[in-house]
C-alpha cells in the first residue's frame, strides 16, 4: 500500500461500504502518513515451564512431616539438589521434577522420628519408604516391597508387583491407597503393611551396632547400608508378613497393634537370617554386587560355580556344584549357555553317590510338571541361561522348567588368599544352600586346611537369585496314607475301653493294620477328617505325654514342620520335641481346616493339635494327574519354603509340593578355587 493519498477538491463524497473497509485496511498496513503513531508490538510468549508438579502421598497410616525426594541419581537416598518437600496433615506433598526426568526415577520418603502417623501416632523409630519409577503416586510399605523386589531381581514394576502380592497373599493392588478404603481387601493390606513397618523398625534396630564398623571387604558400614541390607532382607520374610493378615492372633485380638509388635518380634528373631553377626557379609556381598560384575570370558571355557561344601571327614561329607564344559559354555544360536548340577557325598557306610536333583538321593528321581509332561531331572541333564552381561546379569530356567528366574553375580578374585580365611568368609553369611548352612561351610576342622593359599585365577562369586515362577511337583518315595477304614478316621475316646478302632493302632501294631494308601483324592479326603483318636497319659524314659494325648496322625496329614516353633507342655520332660507340626484335614467337601501340633519325640508322631486356620481346595486336573491346591493357608505355614499340594497320578497319592518363589544370595567359588579346596581336604577334583 502506498504511505498517502491525494483527494479531489470539492465536497466530500459520503462514506461507503467499501470505504469504510478501505479505512480499516489502511490503518492495518500504517497509513495515515507519517504523523500517524506505531502500533504496540505484541507481547513476547511465557517461557514453557521447566519443571512438572508431581503429587506424592506417604503412607503407613497418612504420614506427616516425611521428607520425600526424586531420586535422580538412583542411589536410594535423598541428596542435595534433587526435588524435594515435606508431606502435609494427609501425607501427600508436590515435588517439582525437571520435565526430562518425570516418572524416570523412584520416589523415596525418609521417616523420621520427627514425623506424626495419623493413623498410628508419633513415629518412635525411623524407617524408609520408596515407590518405584512411574508409580509413584502413592509411597507405602508395599509399594517399598515392590521398589525392593525391582532392584534386587531386575523385574519390571508389573511383575514385581504380582510376586510381591503372591507372597504376601494380598488381593488388591499394592499401588492402591489401602488408607482409603475400608474394605476386606484394603483391610488386609493395611495390616500387612503396619507389620512390615513394624519389622524393619525392630530389624534396623538389631543391626544398629554394625554401622561404623567394617564389612568382610574391609569397607565401612554406614547407615544407608544398613538400611539397603533391610530392604531387602525384607524380601525374605514376605510369606510371614502377609500372615499377619490372617493370623487368629491378630484378627480376634483385643490389641491388633500389640499382636502387630509380637508378630515383628518373632520375625526378626526367628525368621530373619540377617543379624548383627551376619550383616558383615550380607553388606559387603551386597556392596560387591552393586559396584563390580563378572564380566563374560572372552572363550569359552570350563567353569563351575562350587556352591557348599561339608566335610567331616574322608567317609563323611557332601558337595554341589554347578558345571559347564567348554560346549556347555559357547553359545547357541539363540544366545544360551548350559550348565548340570552335580550334588556328590557319602552314605553311612563310605560309599560315595553322585546325582543332580534335590537334596537327598533318595529324592532324585522326583517328577515335576513342565508344562506338558511329569519329567524328572538325571544327573547331567542340563539347565539354560542367557549369556551374563555386563552388569553380571541373567536369566535362566533350571532343570528343564522346574525353577525359572534371573540372576546377578559378581567376583572377587582370591588369588594369594589363606584358603582358610576364604571359608571363614563363605561362613560369615546367613542362609543356607542345598540344606546347609553357610555357617558350617567345609571342614569341620580348619586345621586341615593348614596355611595354603588360593592359586592365581582363584575368585569367589557373589551370587543375587531370584526365583520367579516354579512347577508343581511331587515326592516318588511318599505316598499319602490315610485310616483303613471310615471308623478309624473318625476317631474317639480310647481312655475308658472305647473306639476299639483306636485301642487297636497301638505303639506295637504293624503300620499296615490301621494306614492304608488311598487311591483317590476324594478317597483321602473322606478319611482325613480331623477326628483324633484319644489316649491315656503314657509315661517313657524320656518323659511323660501329660493328661492330654492325642494322636493325629489316621485323620490329618502332613503340611509340613517348622524347627523350633513348638513350646512342650510343662512337665513333660523330652516326652516332645520343640518342632511344630502342620497339619491339614478335610472337614467337608471343598473346605479345609489347619492344625498346629506337637510332635512325639520317639516315632515323630503329631500329637494334640490345635486349630490354626481354614481354608479351601480346588482339584485341576495335570497332564495324567489330577492336582489338589490349598487356599488361604494358616499363617503357621509362613515359615515353610513351600505349598503343600497333594497328586493323584497312576492309582496313588502323592505328598506334592510347590517351592515359593524367592529371593536368595549365595557365595560360591569357582573352578581354580574349588579344586584348590578340594585338593587340600584331598577329594577329587572337579572335572566339568
Amino acid at each position: 500500500m502506498s504511505s498517502s493519498r491525494v483527494r479531489p477538491h470539492g465536497p466530500r463524497a459520503p462514506a461507503t461500504a467499501g470505504s469504510l473497509i478501505a479505512a480499516l485496511l489502511l490503518v492495518a498496513c500504517g497509513g495515515g502518513g507519517s504523523s500517524s503513531p506505531a502500533s504496540a508490538p505484541e507481547p513476547a510468549p511465557a517461557p514453557a515451564p521447566t519443571t512438572t508438579a508431581v503429587p506424592v502421598k506417604v503412607v503407613d497410616g497418612p504420614l506427616r512431616n516425611a521428607r520425600v525426594c526424586v531420586d535422580l541419581n538412583d542411589n536410594g537416598l535423598c541428596d542435595t539438589g534433587e526435588p524435594t518437600a515435606r508431606t502435609d496433615a494427609s501425607g501427600t506433598a508436590s515435588l517439582d521434577v525437571p520435565n526430562a526426568e518425570v516418572d524416570k526415577h523412584a520416589v523415596i520418603a525418609i521417616v523420621g522420628t520427627d514425623a506424626v502417623d495419623a493413623d498410628f501416632g508419633p513415629v518412635t523409630a525411623a524407617f524408609q519408604l520408596a515407590a518405584p519409577a512411574g508409580r509413584t503416586a502413592l509411597v507405602s510399605p508395599l509399594t517399598t516391597l515392590v521398589a525392593t523386589q525391582m532392584q534386587a531381581g531386575g523385574l519390571a514394576a508389573a511383575d514385581a508387583e504380582s510376586l510381591v502380592r503372591q507372597q504376601l497373599g494380598l488381593s488388591g493392588s499394592l499401588f492402591a491407597d489401602y488408607t482409603a478404603a475400608s474394605d476386606a481387601s484394603a483391610t488386609s493390606a493395611r495390616l500387612v503393611a503396619r507389620v512390615a513397618v513394624l519389622t524393619a523398625q525392630q530389624q534396623a534396630a538389631a543391626l544398629a551396632a554394625v554401622v561404623g564398623t567394617t564389612d568382610v571387604g574391609g569397607a565401612t558400614i554406614t547407615q544407608a547400608d544398613v538400611d539397603r541390607a533391610v530392604q531387602r532382607a525384607m524380601l525374605a520374610v514376605l510369606p510371614s508378613l502377609g500372615s499377619a493378615a490372617s493370623d487368629p492372633a491378630v484378627t480376634s485380638a483385643a490389641n491388633p497393634a500389640a499382636a502387630l509388635q509380637s508378630i515383628a518380634q518373632d520375625i526378626v528373631a526367628n525368621r530373619s537370617d540377617l543379624t548383627a553377626d551376619t550383616a558383615r557379609g550380607v553388606i559387603g556381598a551386597d556392596r560387591l554386587l552393586t559396584q563390580s560384575a563378572s564380566a563374560p570370558t572372552d572363550a569359552p571355557t570350563a567353569t563351575a560355580s562350587f556352591r557348599m561344601l561339608r566335610y567331616a571327614g574322608p567317609t563323611t561329607w557332601f558337595y554341589r556344584a554347578m558345571l559347564s564344559n567348554a560346549a556347555d559354555a559357547t553359545p547357541d544360536p539363540n544366545g544360551l549357555v548350559r550348565y548340570y548340577d552335580l550334588r556328590r557325598g557319602t552314605a553311612s557306610d563310605g560309599t560315595v553317590y553322585s546325582w543332580g536333583f534335590q537334596g537327598a538321593y533318595a529324592r532324585r528321581g522326583d517328577l515335576f510338571w513342565n508344562g506338558s509332561a511329569w519329567v524328572g531331572c538325571a544327573l547331567g541333564q542340563r539347565s539354560e541361561q542367557t549369556v551374563r552381561d555386563a552388569t553380571g546379569f541373567t536369566r535362566y530356567v533350571y532343570c528343564g522348567g522346574y525353577e525359572r528366574g534371573s540372576s546377578t553375580r559378581a567376583s572377587r578374585d582370591l588369588s594369594g588368599t589363606p584358603i582358610d580365611d576364604v571359608v571363614r568368609e563363605i561362613r560369615a553369611q546367613p542362609g543356607t544352600d542345598s540344606g546347609y548352612r553357610y555357617a558350617d561351610f567345609g571342614p569341620t576342622d580348619l586345621g586341615l586346611l593348614g596355611t595354603a593359599r588360593m592359586p592365581s585365577g582363584a575368585m569367589l562369586l557373589y551370587q543375587r537369585s531370584q526365583s520367579t515362577s516354579t512347577a508343581p511337583a511331587y515326592d516318588v518315595t511318599s505316598p499319602v496314607t490315610v485310616a483303613i477304614s471310615d471308623v478309624l478316621a473318625q476317631g474317639g475316646d480310647a481312655r475308658s475301653g472305647g473306639a476299639p478302632a483306636c485301642s487297636a493302632a497301638t505303639p506295637s501294631t504293624p503300620v499296615a493294620n490301621y494306614l492304608v494308601r488311598p487311591t483317590t483324592l476324594e478317597q483321602m479326603v473322606a478319611r482325613a477328617p480331623g477326628k483324633p483318636c484319644r489316649y491315656n497319659a503314657e509315661t517313657t524314659a524320656t518323659g511323660t505325654s501329660g493328661p492330654r494325648n492325642d494322636w493325629w496322625g489316621q485323620s490329618s496329614l502332613s503340611f509340613g514342620t517348622v524347627s523350633g516353633a513348638a513350646t512342650p507342655p510343662p512337665g513333660t520332660g523330652d516326652y516332645y520335641t520343640t518342632t511344630r507340626e502342620i497339619r491339614v484335614a478335610f472337614p467337608a467337601a471343598g473346605q479345609v481346616q489347619y492344625y498346629n501340633c506337637i510332635l512325639r519325640k520317639v516315632g515323630g508322631t503329631g500329637r494334640n493339635c490345635d486349630e490354626a486356620g481354614s481354608g479351601t481346595y480346588t482339584i485341576e486336573p495335570l497332564g495324567d494327574a489330577r492336582v489338589m491346591r490349598l487356599a488361604s493357608p494358616a499363617a503357621s505355614t509362613a515359615p515353610l519354603t513351600y505349598d503343600r499340594i497333594f497328586v493323584e497320578r497312576a492309582g496313588q497319592v502323592w505328598l506334592g509340593y510347590q517351592v515359593r518363589p524367592a529371593l536368595y544370595q549365595s557365595v560360591r567359588l569357582n573352578l581354580v578355587a574349588a579344586n584348590a579346596l578340594l585338593q587340600q581336604l584331598g577329594l577329587p577334583p572337579l572335572e566339568p
